[in-house]
């Protein structure tokens, strides 16, 4: 379900839901403390992406800290799921969330232990920013380039959002396209595959996530 990145970014996937209280909008974001949120949370990823000679247990922790911290997960998982969201009982809204950022946290997991002994040092210029837009009153994009350090430097674009003086990433766009939009889709085919609706999916999610956490997919697909 998850695509790849870029082997030094381990943590992105995101994506506003009825289901999350609402806050009062900020003003514009800060360009600078944006920049810098990403920054830190790219730098910190790295890091984990380092340290995949821990256990698996140990990098899914740090990933799932990670995830919320940067990330509005309710958000992203209400956007995901799309119009089927108000079908869905109590019960059922929790389930989901807890599948949804289960397999995104153990993809991320695979994704440590694939790619981390490629990379054994640090990277000293990591991410260049070219250009930002504000968008509405509490929104930016951030345009940047990620260095993969022997290869091409990948485009991606942050969409951040500030609620009550806090940052969260709401989108990524990833060579054009909105990873968002993406996952909403593969959610969509996933339901109409299944026919069983919120059940069938929720058991969708459970299943790759079991099947990852055996090792037995190493790249992500749809569920």
């Amino acid at each position: 379900m998850i695509r790849q990145i870029a082997q030094i970014l381990v943590v992105v996937a995101a994506f506003a839901a009825p289901l999350v209280v609402a806050i009062p909008a900020s003003a514009n974001p800060d360009i600078a403390r944006a920049k810098q949120f990403i920054t830190d949370g790219v730098l910190r990823t790295a890091k984990i992406l380092r340290q995949h000679d821990r256990t698996r247990t140990e990098i899914a922790d740090d990933l799932r800290v990670e995830f919320r911290r940067g990330f509005d997960v309710p958000t992203i998982a209400n956007f995901v799921l799309g119009p089927v969201r108000d079908k869905l009982s109590a019960e059922q809204k929790r389930l989901y969330m807890r599948e949804f950022e289960e397999l995104i946290v153990q993809t991320y997991t695979n994704r440590v232990i694939y790619f981390g002994p490629r990379v054994d040092s640090d990277i000293s210029d990591i991410i260049r920013f070219t250009s930002h837009r504000m968008v509405k009153k509490d929104q930016i994009i951030l345009r940047s380039q990620i260095n993969r350090e022997g290869a091409d430097w990948v485009k991606i674009n942050w969409r951040l959002r500030e609620r009550d003086g806090r940052l969260a990433i709401i989108d990524i766009t990833l060579l054009g396209i909105s990873q968002a939009q993406l996952y909403r889709s593969e959610i969509a085919a996933v339901i109409k595959r299944n026919g069983r609706g919120a059940d069938g999916l929720i058991d969708a999610l459970r299943a790759k996530t079991a099947e990852i956490r055996k090792g037995k997919v190493t790249r992500a697909s749809s569920p």
